[in-house]
């Protein structure tokens, strides 16, 4: 357990000593489901596959989204990319598929979407907005 913190810890940036875990369940299988666990000033989470290969991955800030939130593929490709500051969506957004190229980004500024990016299956833009 305390290896799987550690390694959690840098993932985040965590320091290890400073880490306590908050809570875990698990699935059906045994494997483990979810663990979160706080610094003092951030809870973070990590959610996993039945597979046991990680899901999602996130923080919070006095029960506010804060910081870097990824969705992972079953395949342990980076599906979905966001920012938090304070609770709001912030920067730049990324999403793609399984496999390949980037399928679109969003850009958000104090949390208000101010554009947009589409791409096809060979990473060609397609489709482009400001708001």
């Amino acid at each position: 357990m305390k290896h799987l913190l550690l390694v959690i810890g840098l993932l985040f940036g965590v320091k290890a000593s400073a880490q306590e875990l908050v809570a875990q369940d698990f699935h059906a299988n045994g494997k483990l489901h979810a663990t979160r666990f706080n610094d003092g000033t951030m809870e973070y989470f990590i959610t996993y596959f039945e597979t046991g290969r990680v899901a999602s991955m996130g923080s919070y800030r006095n029960g506010l989204r804060e910081g870097a939130w990824k969705e992972f593929a079953e395949n342990g490709t980076i599906i979905t990319q966001a920012q938090f500051v304070n609770g709001q969506r912030q920067g730049v957004w990324e999403f793609h598929k399984s496999s390949g190229p980037h399928a679109g980004r969003l850009y958000y500024e104090n949390g208000r979407l101010v554009g947009g990016e589409q791409y096809d299956a060979t990473g060609a833009l397609v489709a482009q907005r400001n708001y």
